[in-house]
């Protein structure tokens, strides 16, 4: 059973940036404009939007890359504890970099130890073994820990920086577009995974998608932006099926309009 109560509540989230402009002139630009949102455990929520919407600064806040100029980002639902587990490990990012957040210098198991350190974990025998249960969820063999990621596929380089999220048990992933590299079927693959890891370890996930097909398979929600704030939002269906906003009706159009060329 799914709980009542949302796992995360981001209330009048704003964020700006100081930009150079020509002639050494400055300008402030506003990534965020109070954003607001809840997200139910075990749910997938979608954001999209065109460049510059905003989406992947939400993402890097809510990951705590980046810190909000106001607002608040607080999460709820968590077991009781007598320590709560940092929120970094509460909300892990799957990484979208060239090297998927990997250190191409360490085989696949250091690099899934990595995080693993900065835990209450001291057992080099309990994290090997945890490493290994890593690689078996991704579905990826005990075989892959002494790759180096430059030996993988680039689904496989994807799968290693899901482990290395979820390898600390945290209760939200975050990513930014992860699969717009690959193919139909390995797409098809991944939103098989993310869907069987999300009931398997009750993780709620958050996912900027330019894709609508993507977003129509994967999101329970959907976050529609322009220009930092949130013009739509609501069943990720029933938006797609009949957006309200013009913005949002015309950046599903051109979508399909790009895919049927």
């Amino acid at each position: 059973m799914i709980p009542k109560a949302p796992l995360l509540k981001v209330q009048g989230l704003t964020k700006s940036y100081k930009s150079r402009g020509r002639w050494l002139n400055h300008f402030t630009l506003r990534a965020l404009d109070h954003v607001s949102f809840t997200l139910q455990p075990q749910r997938v929520l979608a954001v999209t939007g065109g460049s510059g919407s905003g989406k992947t600064t939400l993402l890097r806040l809510l990951a705590g890359i980046d810190t909000p100029d106001s607002g608040k980002i607080e999460l709820c639902a968590l077991p009781k504890m007598k320590e709560l587990p940092p929120r970094h490990h509460c909300i892990r990012m799957i990484f979208t970099t060239q090297n998927h957040g990997l250190n191409p210098l360490l085989c696949v198991g250091k690099n899934l130890e990595q995080p693993l350190l900065h835990t209450n974990i001291e057992s080099a025998e309990q994290r090997h073994q945890q490493i290994l249960e890593a690689l078996s969820l991704v579905e990826l063999l005990p075989e892959h820990y002494d790759f180096y990621p430059h030996q993988l596929s680039l689904g496989e380089r994807i799968r290693v920086a899901i482990a290395r999220a979820i390898i600390v048990k945290p209760r939200l992933l975050l990513a930014d577009d992860f699969l717009s590299h690959l193919d139909r079927t390995a797409q098809a693959q991944m939103v098989n995974l993310l869907l069987k890891l999300r009931l398997e370890l009750k993780l709620g996930l958050i996912i900027c998608f330019s894709d609508i097909d993507l977003i129509r398979h994967l999101s329970d929600q959907l976050l529609i932006m322009h220009q930092g704030r949130i013009i739509e939002k609501g069943s990720s269906q029933k938006i797609l099926a009949k957006p309200k906003h013009p913005i949002s009706q015309r950046l599903i159009d051109s979508f399909y309009n790009e895919f049927r060329l």
